[in-house]
C-alpha cells in the first residue's frame, strides 16, 4: 500500500489538481483542431452546386465555434 489506509481519494484529488491544466490545454487544442476541420470541410463540400460555407445557418455555427473557442485560449496565446 503507498500512503496512509483512508488517505486515497486526498491523493487522487491532489493528482487531478496537478493535471488540470493539462487536460484543459488538450481539450482546447482539440476544439481547435474540429474548428480547424469543419472550416475546411465546409469550404470544401458542395451541396446544391455551391460550397456549404456559403450558407448562412453553416455561417452562424462556425461563428459561434470561433467565438467559444477564442473565448477559451489564453490571452497570451492569442497575442496579447
Amino acid at each position: 500500500m503507498l500512503g496512509k489506509e483512508d488517505d486515497g481519494f486526498k491523493y487522487a484529488m491532489m493528482t487531478l489538481d496537478r493535471t488540470r491544466p493539462v487536460v484543459g490545454a488538450q481539450a482546447l487544442g482539440l476544439a481547435q483542431w474540429a474548428l480547424d476541420y469543419a472550416v475546411r470541410h465546409t469550404k470544401e463540400r458542395v451541396q446544391f452546386g455551391k460550397t456549404i460555407a456559403t450558407f448562412q445557418g453553416l455561417q452562424f455555427m462556425t461563428a459561434d465555434m470561433v467565438t467559444r473557442v477564442e473565448a477559451a485560449t489564453p490571452t497570451d496565446l492569442q497575442g496579447g
